[in-house]
């Protein structure tokens, strides 16, 4: 089954640059968590503006709230799967 997107680019592109974001915010909020405990609203707020990026991307909404939904409720370090690439392949590969 094909992803369609509502901007230009390869699906599995666009999936890898939203869990980077994730990788990133997440060494970061893990030395912020570490040095003075800001990190958890850094990660969320992160996270949810992964929902809005893959809400603008993608075109079906179920890549808006499934990744960003899960790392939302996962301590931060635990959040780092990378749900957006994972999501697009197993779509991408799904019969039917």
């Amino acid at each position: 089954m094909e992803v369609e997107l509502k901007v230009p680019g390869p699906p599995l592109l666009w999936a890898l640059g939203l869990d980077a974001i994730d990788l990133v915010a997440g060494g970061i909020t893990l030395i912020a968590t570490a040095v003075g405990g800001v990190g958890l609203g850094l990660d969320a707020g992160v996270d949810v503006l992964q929902s809005i990026i893959a809400y603008a991307v993608f075109k079906d909404i179920k890549y808006a709230f499934i990744p960003g939904g899960v790392d939302l409720v996962l301590p931060p370090g635990f959040d780092i799967f990378p749900a957006y690439t994972a999501m697009v392949i197993y779509d991408e590969n799904r019969k039917g």
